[in-house]
């Protein structure tokens, strides 16, 4: 007669199991991956400072002049408007000025 366990794990060794594998996993993983030569490293910190240094400059040089013309034509609007809304402004206080003396 079979038994009714054959085959299956026990929910008790289930996560000593998973945590077996896992740093069983880690172990493999770290053995055969090993650390990089150092030249290629130092290949790979060239490359990456130089790309850095290519976009560095994009920004700053084509942003700033972008940027303060940006803001100059803001400020250019800004002042038109506030001019705009205290003209605004005094009309309708000469207006109200004028009603309430009739």
């Amino acid at each position: 007669m079979k038994s009714r366990n054959s085959g299956r794990v026990s929910a008790k060794w289930l996560p000593v199991l998973c945590i077996g594998f896992f740093f069983l996993g880690t172990l493999f993983t770290n053995r055969f991956s090993g650390p990089l030569d150092s030249n290629c490293q130092l290949i790979l910190t060239q490359q990456h400072s130089q790309e850095l240094e290519i976009v560095s400059e994009d920004c700053s040089t084509k942003k700033k002049v972008e940027d303060e013309k940006a803001v100059m034509d803001e400020v250019q609007k800004t002042h038109e408007v506030i001019k705009s809304l205290d003209k605004s402004v005094s009309m309708l206080q000469m207006e109200l000025a004028a009603t309430r003396s009739t």
